[in-house]
């Protein structure tokens, strides 16, 4: 204290680890050290060193002093902190056993074992002694561990039963010469002072036996051996050969191998504070592995030790863990149509540290970009003929990848590729010819699709699937495949279904979905899936309501009955709809629907079925690629074909459905922008 003795005064400490290590080489101790009205004179404080049975070398930690109170400073005037180095020396000897414990990395007991004595030693303050031993059993101490050529040595005390109950030495199970005075091998009885021994060994893995032996009776001395002061060539103490880890990137497998040299089996042991969560040490191994979990930095301090002299060595580590963007995408392939390119990026692609959000595509020249959610792009406003290269990055929270190795794409238009053959449905003296649309339409929309049924070279067309191929022979196979057609030409044919139309063909719904004409231009239905219910993933009707959304359901036979029906919305509100039955089909026609809503319509009663036939779908103006939004990729659909009159290919860019896809289209799809499916 200064100035006086008036009024209480106060300081906080606190101890911080240095190269030794709180927790292992001493207790970490805070606190505050206060002094009353009036007095004076020296505050203790107190940290206790722990013991281990290593002979450390010098360490230090320190003490630090700070926030002063009660108008006092430390030090200095006006010094508010301070810190003083505290050395911990162990000044012993390399003696055996380390510390006075038993020995650890690479030493065994069994039997009756042995442990720490201090009644008799050959070097203070301590040796080893073979524990209580029955008759007939034995005490039994082994090191197994890599040598440099060398020698072993040891000092050794005997107080037995002479000749019968004998200490034996072994190398690699060869009994060694340590006294020769039992009544068989090579062992030491009766009373022996305290005596030196040596043994060459040679270079490579041995396994050392000290074992104290009893006959089957008698007793006499202590009836005890001691061991004392080994000495093995062992290839070393521990040194860490490696540099300290590297950081890490979050949600990304992470590994770090200590390498150190030394010998016996090096061990590992993870000092205070932590590994970064989801990370841990390998004890036996000395690897740090695992996928970090959370972002920060962490330190701490890794140990390696064996029982050499001295015994271990430790390193700091300080591992910052931080968000990785994702890898460099892999290009799966790319397909040309008129004026865009669609590429598609491999699922191998690494995410990095955050799931992608989206993927962004750029064709030179002119830099020609696309951007989407999922690994398939499209590019659009490209000339055709004209040769591009193209590359695509992956983004997510943690920033964007490198790009990938580019793609050379040349835009131009074709007939469409082969469909996809689908299931034939036999009618009466019909036939319903399901198929999925083309991999590509040729860069031109596709007008019609051709389904071609043999024998008799019967056709039928349509602009969906399925196609009805009509004035079949009932109870005759036949053969029947599909072809696209666009302005450019036809595909080649799909592969073939196989049916048989019948008088007797079950009643079976071929297909659900949605209708609306389109003035000059013809009148266009949109598939409805059928399989996803009414809060999953539905079908959308981008185009609008106009008088009223009419939803088909088509059979493979004609209705010849009465139905009933139940429309409902996504709160099982009833949805007012009126029925028309015509041929094979079932029409109900919705005019008063809102916007980004859900319906689910449920037929009963279709020809006496006891059948419910259902189908859900959504309504939203604009969500021209049913993403149950509208954004950008609506936008960039719709302002595409602008111009074109409405086929089969483009219909639902057709907004207004007044046949041309126009100025008007594209301010609806606009004004749409960011609606949602409820």
């Amino acid at each position: 204290r200064h100035a006086g003795l008036t009024g209480a005064v106060s300081v906080s400490y606190a101890t911080v680890a240095g190269s030794a290590v709180a927790g292992a080489d001493f207790a970490a101790q805070s606190g505050v050290l206060t002094w009353a009205n009036g007095e004076s004179g020296s505050k203790a404080i107190t940290v206790q060193i722990l013991p281990d049975r290593v002979l450390d070398g010098p360490k230090a930690f320190s003490v630090s002093l700070e926030a002063p109170s009660g108008g006092v400073f430390i030090g200095a005037p006006g010094g508010a902190s301070a810190t003083a180095t505290v050395m911990i020396n162990d000044a012993d000897e390399d003696n055996f056993p380390p510390g006075c414990m038993l020995p650890l990395t690479g030493w065994t007991f069994a039997g009756a074992g042995w442990s720490v004595a201090t009644d008799s030693f050959f070097a203070p303050p301590c040796g080893l002694k073979s524990n209580p031993t029955i008759d007939g059993s034995n005490a039994r101490m082994q090191f197994a561990g890599n040598f440099v050529a060398g020698t072993v040595s040891f000092a050794r005390r005997v107080s037995t039963l002479r000749g019968n109950d004998c200490l034996r030495f072994f190398i690699d199970g060869l009994e060694q010469n340590i006294g020769g005075n039992c009544a068989s091998g090579l062992g030491a009885s009766g009373e022996a002072a305290w005596t030196t021994l040596s043994f060459n060994i040679s270079v490579g893995s041995h396994t050392l036996v000290w074992s104290y032996e009893k006959d089957a009776s008698g007793s006499a001395g202590a009836d005890a051996a001691w061991i004392d002061n080994v000495v093995l060539p062992l290839g070393g103490a521990p040194q860490i050969q490696s540099a300290p880890p590297a950081g890490g990137l979050l949600n990304i497998p992470y590994s770090h191998t200590y390498l150190v040299g030394g010998s016996p089996t090096i061990a590992y042991t993870l000092l205070s504070p932590t590994l970064p969560d989801g990370l841990s040490l390998n004890t036996a191994t000395g690897v740090i592995s695992g996928i970090p979990r959370a972002l920060g930095t962490f330190s701490g301090f890794v140990r390696a030790f064996n029982d050499a002299f001295p015994p271990f060595t430790q390193q700091p580590f300080l591992i910052s863990i931080v968000g990785a963007a994702p890898g460099a995408p892999v290009i799966e392939s790319a397909l040309t149509e008129s004026r865009r390119a669609r590429i598609n990026v491999s699922t191998s692609t690494s995410a990095g540290s955050a799931p992608i959000t989206s993927y962004n595509a750029t064709c030179n020249p002119s830099a020609i970009t696309g951007m989407n959610a999922t690994a398939t792009v499209d590019v659009a406003g490209l000339v055709n003929g004209v040769e591009y290269s193209c590359d695509i990055t992956a983004t997510n929270t943690y920033g964007t990848s490198p790009a990938s190795a580019p793609v050379i794409v040349t835009p131009q238009t074709t007939a469409p590729s082969a469909p996809t053959i689908g299931t034939a449905t036999s009618g009466d003296g019909r036939a319903f010819i399901g198929f999925a649309t083309p991999v590509s339409d040729g860069g031109l929309e596709i007008t019609r699709y051709t389904a071609t049924c043999n024998p008799g070279f019967l056709i039928g067309t349509g602009d969906v699937s399925p196609v009805v191929v009509n004035n079949l022979l009932n109870r005759t196979l036949y053969s029947c495949s599909v072809t696209a057609t666009n302005a450019l030409g036809t595909s080649a044919a799909s592969a073939t279904a196989a049916v048989i139309p019948s008088t007797t063909a079950p009643l079976t719904l071929v297909g659900v979905f949605s209708r609306k004409s389109h003035g000059f231009a013809g009148t266009f239905e949109l598939p409805i899936d059928t399989a996803s219910a009414i809060a999953g993933a539905v079908t959308v009707e981008p185009r609008s309501i106009g008088a009223a959304h009419q939803i088909v359901f088509k059979f493979n036979n004609a209705v010849t009955t009465s139905v009933s029906f139940t429309a409902l919305d996504a709160s099982n509100g009833i949805v007012g709809a009126s029925l028309l039955i015509s041929g094979t089909e079932v029409m109900l026609s919705i005019p008063n629907l809102a916007d980004a809503s859900r319906a689910a319509i449920f037929l009963s009663g279709v020809n006496g079925s006891p059948q419910v036939f259902s189908a859900a779908l959504g309504f939203l103006v604009g969500d021209v690629t049913s993403s149950h939004a509208v954004n950008a990729s609506d936008i960039g659909g719709v302002k595409a074909r602008s111009g074109q009159i409405s086929t089969a290919g483009n219909f639902v860019f057709d907004l207004n459905a007044n046949g041309t896809i126009n100025a008007s289209d594209i301010q609806i799809v606009k004004a749409r922008s960011g609606a949602l499916l409820r």
